[in-house]
């Protein structure tokens, strides 16, 4: 997945690069800087930062990790917090755009970023963050990295308070809790007539006994072959009627049996967009994405909602993509509101989309298959 957040201590991280919020001089003072300088080896690191010098708010330079799990450490100096009026937000943005240029230009293939400045400069969190996001998000629908945010605690996270004030009164308006609760308890209880989503649920859930499971399945293999019987008897009534000879008819059979990748290729040809810019903006990979291509079967749930927020889907043309997966958008699916919210307010940035959902405990978007 291009985009992650980890809950750890940044020193003990595996990455190419390891971005440290450093001393504008070369010395090592603060929790981030002092725990890196220590477990690189500080005799080491002070030695390869002198030769450096100073480094102005703002600015980034690397040495080596040393006995850091990674190759580099990207050092980038944080602004202290004024009041907002004195370039803050700026010079915040710059540390975080000249470290992904240091790697970019090392060739590193991953970076992890410390939530910059938050610390002793006093730097307001949720700030930050919409600093941060904004920022990886912009390099991501240019380049191929995979982009850490270390998280330690938390209490590190307090986004979506300021970003998306309205964002739990609106999963408190339209999630449909009650009704799924009801729903599940009607799929344990052997209800036939239950979605698939909350069968599924209900299975995962460990609620339904095999026998209970075994019956539904039946139910619904039986549903599945009388609909698909009643869709060819449609379709060959239709032919008869337009006077369409088999090879039409075989044709329609071939449309109807469509995989997801040719669909979700139709929808990105449709909207004049290239594969490249819905993948990444979708946070999946180009190997993921051309595995889903190649594939039979539909991705998962949090990589269909990925590529309906990376091509910018209305919510009425996400439901449609979610069906070519053999998914429904439900109200009664926590995850499928937060989507609807994200789509409806135009909130297409993946990377703070992630951040809500991680916050409140949900799945991430992107390229889990």
């Amino acid at each position: 997945m291009p985009f992650q957040i980890i809950r750890n201590d940044i020193v003990k991280v595996k990455a190419d690069a390891i971005v440290n919020t450093a001393n504008p001089l070369p010395t090592y003072a603060g929790a981030v800087d002092r725990s890196i300088y220590l477990a690189a080896g500080a005799e080491d690191l002070l030695k390869e930062r002198r030769k450096i010098g100073p480094i102005p708010v703002g600015e980034a330079a690397w040495t080596p990790a040393f006995k850091l799990p990674a190759k580099y450490i990207i050092h980038t100096v944080g602004p202290a917090w004024t009041d907002g009026r004195h370039g803050e937000v700026e010079a915040v943005r710059s540390c975080y755009q000249n470290s992904l240029r240091i790697a970019s230009e090392l060739k590193c293939k991953s970076i992890a970023f410390p939530l910059i400045a938050t610390g002793a400069y006093g730097f307001p969190k949720d700030m930050a963050l919409e600093a941060a996001t904004s920022v990886i998000y912009q390099f991501l629908l240019q380049n191929e990295m995979l982009v850490s945010l270390i998280i330690y605690d938390q209490s590190s996270l307090d986004y979506s308070s300021r970003l998306f004030t309205d964002v739990k009164e609106y999963i408190d308006a339209n999630y449909i809790e009650e009704q799924e609760q009801q729903a599940m308890q009607a799929a344990s209880e052997g209800d036939v007539t239950v979605s698939g989503d909350i069968f599924h649920a209900a299975l995962e859930r460990g609620l339904l006994t095999p026998e209970t499971a075994d019956r539904i399945s039946a139910h619904r293999r039986r549903l599945s072959a009388r609909l698909d019987r009643l869709d060819d008897l449609k379709n060959e009534k239709e032919s008869t009627e337009k006077g369409t000879d088999t090879a039409s008819l075989e044709k329609m059979l071939e449309r109807d049996s469509r995989s997801f990748g040719d669909i979700l290729v139709e929808m990105i040809k449709a909207r004049g967009l290239k594969n490249s810019e819905v993948y990444k903006a979708a946070n999946v990979t180009k190997q993921t994405f051309s595995k889903i291509l190649k594939s039979p079967n539909p991705p998962r749930r949090e990589t269909v909602a990925a590529f309906a927020i990376g091509m910018k889907l209305t919510v009425p043309e996400a439901e449609k993509l979610y069906e070519a997966a053999g998914f429904a958008m439900t109200l009664n699916n926590k995850f499928d509101v937060y989507v609807r919210y994200f789509l409806s307010t135009g909130q297409y940035n993946i990377v703070s989309d992630n951040i809500i959902l991680d916050e409140n405990e949900m799945p991430l978007l992107g390229a889990r298959v």
